[in-house]
C-alpha cells in the first residue's frame, strides 16, 4: 500500500477492515499521531461498541485492532 496522508484514506482502510467482521460500522474519528492514524468506529448495531484501529501512515498497514 501507499502512504496515508488524509483522514479520509485512514477511515476507508479501517472501514474496509471492519466490514469483514461487522455488519454495522460507523466511523467516529481519525487522528494522526506519531506517524500512525488512530481510527475509532462504532461497530455495535444495538449498543455503542467502540473499535480502535491503528494504521501505519507510511504504508497503510493495520498495526493494531482493539474491540471491547
Amino acid at each position: 500500500m501507499s502512504e496515508v496522508k488524509a483522514a479520509g484514506q485512514a477511515v476507508e482502510i479501517a472501514e474496509t477492515f471492519l466490514r469483514k467482521y461487522h455488519t454495522y460500522v460507523r466511523p467516529l474519528r481519525a487522528k494522526l499521531e506519531d506517524g500512525r492514524w488512530l481510527v475509532k468506529a462504532d461497530v455495535g448495531a444495538l449498543a455503542v461498541v467502540i473499535a480502535k484501529i491503528t494504521i501505519d501512515a507510511s504504508d497503510g498497514r493495520i498495526t493494531d485492532y482493539e474491540r471491547p
